[in-house]
């Protein structure tokens, strides 16, 4: 059965907004937190499981136990998704590369708490470069004497036989200069994004005691904004879809997040959708009636 018309591009649902996963890192100073997402640009498999405490009784002659309920364990939840580099780029236009640190700190800001023992802001700046596609680029160009004085220059040395054979890209995609920026933008996010993932079991270094980042998954109406804390992760890559040539970003890598529901144990009671209470700790009261939202997620609807 047909449900679309052909005569009609697909519809841009824009599942990015409403599937992500939100990072909140504690502020060390004790001001407001930092927020840094990374978006579901295709569909998630997640799967979830909660686990009942129980204490179990068998009395003498009886067929059958009796239990006595000693509450539950969190909710937990699988989350597996994938980056791809070709479709980040089809949908480069909806991607912001404005969000791409942890900390709202200036360079000056960042070198000195990014060096524990001291540095200077300069050599921060080095090592950011070495993190960047620009700097992969340079590095592997210059195998073939593309770059002079720190300027690229296509036709230098074997250049114009690879520029007649593949054009102005010289067959490595993010060397033209009609393309490079996006290229680049989208790889970089790419690298950003295993990063932040890499941090959901991290604390801040220079104080410990502040912890890791609380991680609120999202995914339409069945999700809504849990917080949650990371357990673990893994990053792994699909060799068949390959490789960008001169980085060696893998143009596919696949996360999985094993994620606990952390709620909180207030005394005014939960209501979706609040700031203050929409984080406290629910029962089945929310189920059978109770309350006009019949959810127990934070987000509500």
């Amino acid at each position: 059965m047909q449900i679309t018309n052909d005569n009609y591009s697909k519809v841009d649902t824009k599942l990015e907004e409403h599937g992500r996963l939100m990072f909140v890192f504690p502020n060390p100073d004790g001001g407001p937190s930092f927020y840094r997402s990374c978006p579901f640009f295709q569909n998630p498999t997640i799967k979830e499981s909660q686990a009942a405490s129980l204490v179990q009784y068998q009395p003498i002659g009886r067929a059958g136990q009796l239990f006595g309920y000693s509450g539950a364990q969190s909710r937990t939840f699988d989350v597996s998704f994938k980056i791809t580099l070709p479709l980040l780029i089809q949908l480069s236009q909806s991607i912001s590369p404005e969000n791409n640190r942890p900390a709202e700190l200036s360079k000056a800001e960042q070198a000195q708490s990014f060096f524990i023992d001291g540095g200077s802001e300069a050599l921060f700046e080095e090592e950011i470069k070495k993190t960047t596609f620009g700097a992969y680029r340079e590095s592997f160009m210059n195998q073939f004497g593309f770059f002079l004085e720190g300027k690229f220059h296509p036709n230098a040395f074997g250049g114009q036989q690879l520029k007649e054979m593949y054009g102005d890209s010289l067959g490595f995609p993010g060397i033209d200069e009609s393309t490079s920026k996006t290229y680049i933008d989208v790889i970089n996010l790419m690298l950003y994004w295993a990063t932040l993932i890499r941090s959901s079991v991290s604390t801040y270094a220079p104080n410990p005691s502040v912890g890791p980042p609380i991680v609120r998954l999202s995914f339409g109406i069945m999700y809504q904004d849990i917080p949650t804390i990371a357990t673990k992760y893994s990053i792994s890559v699909d060799d068949s879809v390959g490789y960008d040539v001169m980085s060696l970003m893998p143009r596919q890598y696949n996360v999985t997040l094993n994620l606990s529901e952390v709620r909180e144990s207030r005394t005014d009671g939960f209501e979706a959708g609040n700031p203050i209470t929409r984080d406290q700790l629910v029962g089945w009261e929310q189920v059978i009636g109770r309350t006009s939202r019949k959810t127990t997620d934070p987000g509500g609807v």
